[in-house]
Formats: structure tokens, C-alpha cells, sequence
């Protein structure tokens, strides 16, 4: 009987030390992932984000032509297959990435200490309709706290996001569990939830290739799909009031910090352009007219660029698509860019 005291005692004592412990390790992973370990919890922009620091660490000497965009980027540009003479390009597209997400994207690496010289940033059609609903693919774990600013203050999310952020951060090794165990075990995750194909597909210069479609049928095939889920999605284009104001913000940011900038409608098949009605069309050249005019930067419509047989599904180039591009926007944009810079100057 004289024993079940102690025994008492020693167990209250193992609990609180468990939940020390269990603060502890919660604090100090919240700690890593806001401020060393961004692929912690945003796999692909952490993935990104450390290749552009080893590239520019390699040779901090070279400036360094930032280029922004979605999955079109991200597919089409081969920074590679550039003179290696001139500027260092780093291709930072990324998935389902329109003008909101490219907004915050670029603030977070200038937050992060990356300085570019140039930025070119995608205008892609399909995905200005969206706005701030961009953001609805995006958890809110993968955040960290400048972007909860970031979204909060120019009002594409609710003041709610701050509490929400919180209670993710709460417990990060639940809220991040896919992302952790696809550095720990990613054998252990199943495929809907891997996330360590960013760090295994990308390449050091940022890009990442599509395969071609495996028969002239299967082409045929993807191109139907396409044809009615795009056609449906582009019926009634109408730009959202948000992603016009995110590429506003960007222009004027890149103005207000002296950073050479050009704005690049990627290439699309011909097929693909017809998709987009003519009051849609309409809409993209006011647009551009507007940016031209407002912040005097070229905008370079490139959907023509290149064949229909460079694509895998009308607007994602495959790699020979990519290399037609990419030699192109070193002979015509690269040279728009640094000429506007050296003007500046």
C-alpha cells in the first residue's frame, strides 16, 4: 500500500515529461519549417526554393533571371540548354500557379533573400478566371506566418486564416504528416499523397519534363479530354478582378524594387487557342494593352511559338517543345529584359 503513492508519483511525473517532450519537439518542427525547412511543409515551393540557392550559390557572380509561371513554365523552359555565359535563368513554375499564386510565390522568395535581376511572369488565360480561389487547392499548413500575412492582408482570405494557421501549427507533425514521412518513408505513403516526386522529377535548373503521349491514338485521346473540359471551363471566360489585381501587384512591386520584368503568354497548340472565345480573347488583349501602357513592359504572346506536335495536351510542352522554346525566349526575350533594365539604369 506504502508503494502505490510513489508509484502514482512517478507516473504523473513520466506523463509530464511526455507532454514537455511532446511541446518541445512540436515548437521547435514548427520553428524548423518557418524558418530552415520550407519543403517540410510545402514540398514543391521548398524543393524550388532550394535549388535556386544552390544554383546561385555555385556562382554568386552571375545575375539571376527569376522566372515565374504555372505548370506551363514549369514544362516549357529548359534553362539548361541557355548560353551558360550569360544571365543564370532559374525556371520557378510550378503547379496550378495563376497570377494569385505567382503573387505570393514571388513574394515569398524575395522574403526568403532571393534578389533577381529580371522576372518574367506567365499570363495564361485559362487560369485568370480564377482569383482568390487559387488558394483553395493550397492547405493551410503549408503556409508559414509572412504568408498568412501575405494572403491575409491583400484580402484573397478572411481574417480567419490566422486561426487556422494556428491550430496547424498546433500539432505540424500531423498537419504535415504526408510531407514528413515522404522524406522519412515515402514507401509508407500512397500515391495520392506523395509529394517527394518534386525533389526526384525536377531538375537543378528548375525545369521538368513531360513525356510525349505514348501512341498517335492516346494523343487523339488527350486531345478530346481536352477539348471538353478546357472548352467547358472557357465557355463563359470572364477574368477574375483578383488575378488582375495580383499581376498589377507584381509589376508594380518589381518597379518599386528596380527588378527588370516582362510578362510571357506561354505556347499552346492551335487547336487549344481556338478554345478561348472571341469575348475572352477580347478580354486578354485589353489586358495586355493595359499592362503595356500602365508599367511601359513588353508582354510577349508566345502561344504561337510552337507546332501542335511539341505538346501533350495542347498546352504542356513535352521536351522537344520545351528545347524549341527555350532557345527562343534566349534570342528574344532575354534580350527584351536586359535592354529595359540597362534603359533603367
Amino acid at each position: 500500500m506504502r508503494g502505490r503513492p510513489k508509484a502514482r508519483a512517478r507516473g504523473r511525473g513520466v506523463v509530464g515529461w511526455l507532454l514537455i517532450g511532446l511541446v518541445v519537439s512540436q515548437f521547435s518542427l514548427s520553428v524548423v519549417q518557418e524558418w530552415w525547412r520550407a519543403d517540410f511543409r510545402d514540398p514543391e515551393y521548398g524543393n524550388k526554393l532550394n535549388l535556386l540557392r544552390r544554383q546561385t550559390a555555385a556562382d554568386s557572380g552571375r545575375p539571376l533571371l527569376l522566372a515565374l509561371g504555372s505548370s506551363r513554365t514549369l514544362n516549357g523552359l529548359h534553362p539548361d540548354l541557355l548560353p551558360q555565359d550569360g544571365p543564370r535563368v532559374f525556371n520557378f513554375g510550378m503547379i496550378w500557379h495563376g497570377p494569385v499564386r505567382q503573387a505570393l510565390a514571388f513574394d515569398r522568395v524575395l522574403r526568403d533573400g532571393v534578389r533577381p535581376q529580371w522576372v518574367t511572369i506567365e499570363l495564361a488565360p485559362l487560369l485568370m478566371q480564377d482569383g482568390d480561389r487559387e488558394f483553395d487547392r493550397v492547405p493551410v499548413a503549408q503556409f508559414s506566418w509572412g504568408d498568412v500575412c501575405f494572403v491575409r492582408d491583400n484580402g484573397y482570405r478572411p481574417t480567419s486564416l490566422t486561426g487556422e494557421w494556428l491550430e496547424a501549427r498546433i500539432l505540424p507533425s500531423y498537419a504535415n504528416r504526408f510531407s514528413l514521412m515522404c522524406h522519412l518513408a515515402p514507401t509508407w505513403v500512397s500515391w495520392t499523397q506523395r509529394h517527394d516526386f518534386f525533389r526526384t522529377n525536377t531538375l537543378p535548373d528548375g525545369w521538368v519534363e513531360v513525356p510525349p503521349a505514348a501512341s498517335t491514338e492516346s494523343a487523339e485521346t488527350t486531345r478530346g479530354q481536352m477539348t471538353n473540359l478546357v472548352g467547358s471551363q472557357l465557355r463563359d471566360f470572364a477574368m477574375a478582378a483578383d488575378s488582375v489585381r495580383a499581376m498589377r501587384s507584381m509589376l508594380e512591386r518589381c518597379r518599386g524594387d528596380g527588378i527588370g520584368v516582362s510578362v510571357v503568354l506561354m505556347p499552346e497548340a492551335s487547336w487549344f487557342r481556338e478554345l478561348l472565345p472571341k469575348v475572352g480573347e477580347k478580354q486578354v488583349q485589353n489586358l495586355i494593352e493595359d499592362l503595356k501602357r500602365e508599367f511601359g513592359i513588353a508582354v510577349i504572346d508566345a502561344r504561337a511559338w510552337c507546332p501542335d506536335d511539341d505538346f501533350r495536351d495542347g498546352h504542356h510542352l513535352v521536351a522537344t517543345g520545351a528545347a524549341r522554346f527555350t532557345e527562343r525566349f534566349g534570342r528574344e526575350i532575354m534580350p527584351i529584359l536586359q535592354d529595359t533594365s540597362s534603359k533603367r539604369r
